[in-house]
């Protein structure tokens, strides 16, 4: 959408949505081009919001200079977006008269990303000020959200609607980051060399016994018969696994002597933390919260994401440092806590067969939603679902 054009031309400003494709973002893919030519997708349904919710001041953003900072300008992307899923999702109901309606809205997820450090006193960068202004945004927020919910709700909501309102994940504090690949190298089971070609170091496989991986906390055993340039006998497979958790469970912080690892295990070992399967690492480890993976720089995540190479001004660095990051969710056990932050997420159900009133008093799972619903629904549950049916919250 062009927003400001100069009168000769030479600037203009363009405004675009996180989703910058108008391919591909339906199934079936007809039904794409279909919504676009019947709706008008602009911001119509909610009101910009240029004023905090608290006080009388004009806000726009906490920490202005910080790149990727959250602003009002940002939240106002989320209204537009909010008003477009409510104009496609009635639109096909009119025309095709759905019969199950669902869909992500992935709001407070960049806020918690942004903002949920500003709210904890133990990061060395809090202040009143900046915690005043992202409970500002943190209200709005949820407001919007509120607001988005309630309005489908007044739409479809009836004595025969089943309505479920799920989080994947929550978020907990950080400030501090880990980095795998230099306790490895200290235990001689990573080895890099220096690449003329490119000025940078790359891993040496011929001498590599384990690599980690990020996304999700995983390291490898460089197994030979599996691996392609594997160099580890089997035989070797589980000394080497004990060396790598040894490897983890030594690293300590420089400023307070904690080890930022939680729990580190081999990957049988895991399957009571339903991490199992052939896209399971050797070994499996999880992060105590305020660490994370996520550095301080644009060349800190690139490195972290494509291991194989290292810039040279990383190498040799430590394993622990501090960052400006402020939350982060992916590398720590469903039971984190922070203080009075959890990853644990929400889950609500309401419509017939529900037992009104209901708090789980057990662990509850994200797998475990498709087969309730289905079993709520009189359907049978997906082939590929292996979660259990919440009867504790269903009618007898």
């Amino acid at each position: 959408m062009l927003t400001r054009l100069s009168p000769d031309g030479s600037e203009f400003e363009l405004f675009r949505t996180h989703v910058f494709t108008t391919l591909g973002w339906t199934h079936p893919a007809e039904l794409g081009p279909e919504l676009l030519r019947n709706l008008d997708l602009g911001e119509d349904f909610y009101p910009r919001v240029d004023k905090p919710l608290v006080d009388g001041a004009l806000y726009w953003s906490v920490d202005e200079g910080r790149e990727g900072g959250e602003s009002l300008s940002k939240i106002n992307e989320d209204r537009i977006q909010a008003n477009r899923l409510i104009k496609i999702i009635e639109y096909i109901q009119n025309t095709y008269s759905w019969d199950m309606c669902f869909f992500h809205f992935h709001l407070m997820d960049r806020i918690n990303h942004h903002l949920l450090g500003n709210l904890c006193p133990e990061n060395p960068d809090y202040t009143e000020s900046k915690a005043k202004e992202s409970l500002q945004l943190y209200e709005i927020a949820f407001k919007l959200i509120d607001d988005f919910v309630g309005e489908l709700m007044n739409r479809y909501l009836n004595k025969n609607t089943l309505f479920v309102y799920v989080s994947d994940h929550a978020a907990v504090p950080t400030w501090k980051y880990i980095r795998i690949a230099p306790s490895l190298i200290k235990a001689g089971l990573l080895t890099y060399k220096w690449d003329q070609n490119t000025q940078k170091f790359i891993v040496d496989w011929s001498k590599t016994k384990a690599f980690p991986y990020i996304y999700p906390s995983y390291i490898w055993v460089n197994l030979k018969g599996r691996d392609p340039e594997g160099i580890v006998e089997p035989e070797e497979y589980n000394q080497v696994r004990e060396k790598i958790i040894k490897s983890l469970m030594e690293i300590r912080d420089p400023e307070t002597g904690e080890c930022p690892i939680a729990l580190a295990l081999k990957k049988e070992d895991a399957k009571f933390l339903f991490q199992y399967g052939e896209r399971v690492a050797d070994v499996v480890y999880y992060l105590k919260p305020p660490y994370s993976m996520d550095g301080p720089s644009p060349k800190f995540l690139y490195y972290y994401l494509h291991q194989s190479v290292m810039e040279p001004e990383l190498f040799g660095k430590g394993e622990v440092g501090s960052t400006t990051m402020l939350r982060d969710h992916p590398f720590y056990l469903p039971t984190a806590r922070f203080n009075s932050f959890s990853v644990s997420p929400v889950l609500i159900i309401s419509g017939p067969g529900v037992r009104k009133g209901c708090e789980a008093d057990k662990p509850v799972l994200l797998k475990d939603v498709a087969p309730t619903v289905a079993k709520l629904l009189g359907i049978p549950s997906p082939l590929q679902a292996n979660g259990r049916v919440l009867h504790e919250a269903l009618e007898s």
